[in-house]
């Protein structure tokens, strides 16, 4: 499922979203306080791509303007409760 909004879209994680994940995901302040180490390299983003977040409704949050992934979203759909804003 792919979900826009006049500034965003949400898609499937996809493995060429590493390099740009990365750049995110080696910083050490963010992280820890996501409860994960800092990625050491671009090939430990690809991984956490590929067994992480290639989970079922777990969508790459992108930018349309830059087409830059800035975070990560989990959308619950069946009989759970979701917020979707626009200000996303």
């Amino acid at each position: 499922m792919i979900l826009e909004t006049k500034r965003l879209i949400l898609r499937p994680w996809e493995e060429s979203d590493a390099e740009e994940y990365y750049k995110y995901a080696k910083d050490p302040l963010v992280g820890p306080i996501c409860g994960w180490t800092p990625h050491t390299n671009i090939a430990e983003s690809k991984r956490i791509i590929k067994n992480v977040l290639s989970a079922p409704e777990t969508y790459a949050v992108v930018w349309k303007e830059t087409f830059f992934q800035s975070k990560t979203a989990k959308i619950y759909i069946d009989g759970k409760k979701y917020i979707l804003k626009e200000e996303l």
